[in-house]
Order: structure tokens, then sequence, then C-alpha cells
């Protein structure tokens, strides 16, 4: 981390623990702090963890936009969480159970719950129930607005939900869709808004973060707001959960040392207290603690702050755990099989092998990214692969 990133986190665990220090900083670069904070998102919770000394300390134009933007970031997540409300208490009119996940649940962990930013609303239903709720959102105005293998977007003016039927593939977690049925089976109640939902109990919480963080390091990256709940959970709900049989269910899904190494950097970031069942667990070697943290913070809130190297990064994991070359998972990458195709764009290639070439020339030209930056991908993109790699086998994920 940089002198920065290093304020950075100082400011970010004052706010979500309310506690305000001061800090001597008078060679603060705070444009630099704060797209830093913009970067992951988290540009409202900095800004609550400064103290008012050095509040006064900052440039009156930096300073002025910075509190507007969390002001109006308040008002916005106050809205959206109203509208969230009331689609939950209408899928409780229709008798249709859902799962609130993530920030929809983990907000209220915060000690100002809408200054936790979310930019949409993510629910789990049951397959047998997903055309209803589907139909239901569609009468409430929603459009549908996407699909990806185990979830389908929506969209109303401000207000995007995502709905899920699983929380990954078996692809990447194999026995996945067994747990969702667990998770089903022990869920609890909570209230969002003026409504009530269901939610993960806390163990299944816990492991479903991790779960998360693994699949999105696999590819892009993760944002340092997503540690930041899991502190808050940890700390908050930590008495409620079996850490043993967290533990069990991590290595169920092959992210238990992911798992424990999440909370070493908890610890080293925010001061977390690890307990003990997970401390004995095994032992980290931390040469590669530090690179990680430098990863997530590169990542930004979605793990996309730096286009030049997603290709690279996403290059780096491969479902085929038998491939060890990088070179060889890189060039598959630049030409994959049909089957690692999407099917809404590159259909005609699942159907006709023949115009296989013809789709990896139509992905290679897509508009999704400049030419600049594929150019780049095409020069730096293996060695980027090759530092992640080595990243994701220390993980072992």
């Amino acid at each position: 981390m940089n002198k920065t990133q290093t304020q950075l986190i100082n400011f970010l665990n004052s706010s979500i623990h309310a506690e305000k220090k001061e800090y001597s900083l008078s060679d603060m670069d705070w444009e630099q702090l704060l797209e830093e904070a913009r970067a992951h998102n988290i540009q409202s919770l900095v800004y609550t963890g400064i103290d008012n000394k050095t509040l006064l300390s900052i440039n009156k134009q930096i300073l002025e936009k910075w509190k507007k933007e969390t002001f109006l970031s308040g008002v916005y997540q106050l809205s959206h969480i109203n509208q969230i409300s009331y689609v939950l208490n209408e899928l409780d009119k229709k008798n249709i159970p859902v799962i609130v996940l993530k920030g929809l649940v983990l907000r209220d962990l915060y000690p100002q719950s809408e200054l936790r930013t979310m930019s949409d609303a993510d629910i789990l239903v049951k397959e047998e129930n997903l055309e209803k709720l589907r139909t239901l959102l569609l009468e409430l105005g929603y459009e549908e607005s996407g699909k990806t293998l185990y979830h389908l977007n929506f969209e109303k003016e401000n207000s995007e939900i995502e709905v899920h039927w699983n929380i990954s593939s078996e692809e990447h977690f194999k026995g996945v869709t067994k747990y969702v049925e667990h998770i089903w089976e022990n869920a609890i109640e909570v209230k969002i808004g003026q409504s009530k939902a269901l939610s993960m109990n806390y163990e299944d919480l816990a492991t479903y973060l991790c779960m998360h963080m693994a699949k999105h390091l696999r590819s892009c990256g993760f944002g340092i707001r997503q540690l930041c709940d899991f502190v808050l959970l940890v700390e908050q709900k930590g008495n409620l959960i079996d850490w043993n049989k967290f533990i069990e269910e991590t290595k169920k899904f092959g992210i238990d040392k992911f798992s424990v190494i999440i909370f070493k950097m908890c610890k080293k970031l925010f001061g977390l207290n690890i307990p003990k069942e997970v401390e004995d667990y095994t032992s980290i070697d931390e040469v590669y603690l530090d690179i990680l943290i430098d990863e997530i913070l590169d990542c930004g809130v979605h793990g996309k702050r730096d286009e030049n190297k997603i290709l690279g990064k996403n290059a780096a994991y491969t479902l085929e755990k038998k491939e060890n070359s990088t070179l060889i998972k890189f060039i598959k990458f630049m030409f994959p099989s049909s089957k690692y195709l999407d099917e809404s764009k590159y259909g005609y290639a699942k159907k006709n092998k023949i115009l296989l070439p013809v789709a990896w020339i139509h992905r290679a030209f897509t508009k999704e990214r400049k030419f600049s930056q594929k150019f780049r991908f095409i020069l730096f993109g293996f060695s980027v692969a090759k530092k992640k790699e080595k990243l994701l086998k220390w993980l072992e994920i």
C-alpha cells in the first residue's frame, strides 16, 4: 500500500467502527485519496471517518464536492431501499419467498446504513417461483435487461434488481446447487426497510461472502468494501456462527485456505479478531499477503478499475484445473472453444463449429473495449496473467 491507500484504510476503519481519530496529514493529497475512494465506491464511508479538525484542513472546493456527493448518495440509497422494500412487500403479498443477498442485509451492520452503497439489489428465489416473480416485476414496471447462467437483471428508472435462482455455477463450485437447498432450509427472517424477507443465516452468509470474493478474484477481482462487509459480519454476528462448520463448508468448495487468508487480511487492515477455530485451522505464509492487498486496492469496487489489465487477469483462471501452463491458458482464453463463448453473441459458432474462427475475430473486435486497450492486452496480457496465476495458486482457488 502507498501512503494514500494506507490513510484511506485508516479513515475507512474509523468509519465502519464509528471511532474518529486525529492524524497529522499536512502533506496529504486529498484529490488522490478521493480518487482512490471513488474507485471502490466508498467515498461516503471514508468522509464520515474523517475527524472534524482534519475536515477543516481540506481544500474547500474538494470538501464541498465531497460533502455533496455523500449527501446525495445517502438520499439515493434511502430511496433505493424504499423501492426495494415496496417490491419485497408485493412479493410477500403474492406469497413468493425470497432471500435477500449481500448489500441488502449487510448494510444494516454499518453505523450509517445509507452510506453502504449498492448499485443493485440481489435476491434469491426458488427456481419454481422464478416465472411468478418475473411476472410481478414486469407488472410493477420493471424491464428485463439481461440474463446469465443463474440470474436475471431487471431495471426501472434508477432501481436495479438481480434475481438469482442459484448463487454460483457447479463449474465454479461443485455442490453449490445442493448447498442452496441448505440455505433455504436454514434461512432467517430479516427486515428490509418496512418489509420483511429472508436472509441466509450468519454462518451461511459468511461462507457465501468468501465464495463470492473467491469467484470474483479468479476473474477481475473485488474491492475493499467486501472486506468491510466481512469484518462487520464477523464482529457483530460471529458469536452466532459455528466456525468449525464454517471451515467444513469452505473446505467443501475448495476455499478454506482462501477464507483463512481473508481473515488474515481483515486483521491486518481493520484489526479484526480472528476466531480461534479459524486461527488454528492452518498456518499462512504471509509473503503474498501484501501482494493480495495491493491487488484488491488495484481492482476497484467491481474489479474493473484498470481496463488494460482485466483481460490479462481473466486469462489467468480456467475451469480446467489440469492446465498448468499460463501460456496454454492464455492461448485458450484468446481462442476459446465454442462452449465458453457467450451464446447471446456467438450462438452461431455454437451451432456450427466451422464458424468458430469467425467468432474469434468477432470477439477480438467487439466494441466492449477500445482498440488501444486490446493492443495493450496483446503486448502485456501474458505477463499480467502470469502474475495473477501465481497469486491464485497461493490462494489455492
